[in-house]
């Protein structure tokens, strides 16, 4: 994507390059706590674009669809220089992260881009600013690129501690801006293999999940949701449609309605039935953040939308009906059905992307 790109705030120069390659402690996040984590993510040393990773190869064959899936909360990584740092509230909010997403959302069929350190040092999902003071406005999206307040809005970092605007912005240079360019790189290999650049248009799909447990009401309580316990399955973010045309999303809904009402009634019910709100509500607190507003805003001269998708985890992760967030196991089936549901979902609504139907 050559024409016009969306403005980033700082391009890639020599010595950012070098600076990531060369390796950095990390350690993993989850399993410091003694947490499920991924076998893959327990490595002691990587550089800037080890923490990235990807499968893009789909864009390259007959068929691919005009989607591309971001996962910019998964990551488990964090570089050890903070472990010390952190406060008990950092150590476990570090932890935090958007559970079972790569399981849900990754595709053989559709390309995806994940991110794998701890949203909570770099956030991929906020603006490239380095303002660590930032005020958190209630009922907004809180959180700057790197995170100086907790999950229960306590500080992470020791007194004294708090890094700095300069090691946030070498963090930043080191992985969010790999991940960025990854993004770019597959946004623009599949604009330029458009047959019709006027009516083909690409959907960036946003993972994310959200846990509704005891112990996360001060974030809900921020957000200004009265009763958590009534979170819908999905929640389809647009920014209000800032970031997404409207026959996109109302396509996107038609197809995921239909095609959960089309599963068979044992796999309905075992996704459903720790869900008390509705499957989807588009816009409903979690509306979609700096993804949506950098793809879907900057991006629609060009064809470019993006959806922010918030899964339920109560539809697809075990917990003690009183468990806190930590609580949790990683159930095969019911994540099995999400990732059928969700890539059955974006496939379906390819035909209106490539300008094929409308619908």
């Amino acid at each position: 994507m050559t024409e016009h790109p969306p403005k980033f705030p700082f391009a890639d120069t020599d010595s950012r390059t070098e600076r990531r390659e060369k390796l950095e402690k990390v350690y993993n996040t989850l399993e410091a706590l003694g947490l499920p984590s991924r076998p893959e993510m327990r490595q002691e040393e990587i550089t800037g674009n080890e923490a990235v990773e990807s499968d893009t190869s789909p864009i390259a064959r007959d068929g691919c669809p005009n989607v591309i899936i971001g996962l910019p909360h998964a990551g488990e990584y964090a570089p050890e220089s903070l472990k010390d740092r952190l406060t008990e509230e950092g150590t476990e909010t570090l932890a935090l992260t958007d559970l079972g997403t790569p399981e849900i959302f990754k595709s053989k069929t559709i390309p995806w881009v994940k991110f794998g350190i701890s949203r909570f040092v770099v956030d991929p999902n906020r603006a490239p600013e380095f303002d660590l003071d930032k005020k958190y406005e209630k009922g907004k999206a809180p959180g700057t690129i790197l995170w100086t307040k907790g999950a229960k809005f306590g500080p992470m970092y020791k007194e004294d501690m708090q890094p700095t605007a300069e090691e946030a912005e070498n963090w930043a240079e080191r992985y969010y801006l790999p991940y960025y360019n990854t993004v770019m790189g597959a946004v623009g290999a599949m604009a330029d293999k458009r047959q019709n650049r006027k009516e083909e248009r690409i959907l960036l799909v946003d993972g994310h999940s959200f846990p509704v447990t005891a112990d996360t009401k001060t974030w809900y309580d921020h957000y200004g949701i009265p009763d958590p316990e009534m979170m819908p399955m999905f929640i389809l973010g647009t920014r209000d449609g800032e970031g997404c045309d409207d026959d996109i999303i109302e396509a996107f809904e038609k197809a995921l309605k239909t095609n959960y009402e089309s599963l068979p009634e044992d796999e309905k019910k075992l996704i459903s039935e720790d869900i008390k709100g509705e499957l989807f509500i588009r816009n409903y607190y979690m509306k979609g953040v700096h993804n949506v507003k950098f793809w879907g805003g900057a991006g629609r001269n060009m064809g470019v939308n993006a959806l922010q998708i918030e899964c339920n985890e109560r539809a697809y992760m075990d917990r003690p009906k009183s468990g806190d967030w930590k609580d949790f196991s990683y159930n095969e089936q019911k994540m099995a059905i999400m990732h059928s549901l969700i890539e059955k979902t974006c496939l379906d609504i390819d035909q209106l992307l490539k300008g094929q139907t409308k619908q």
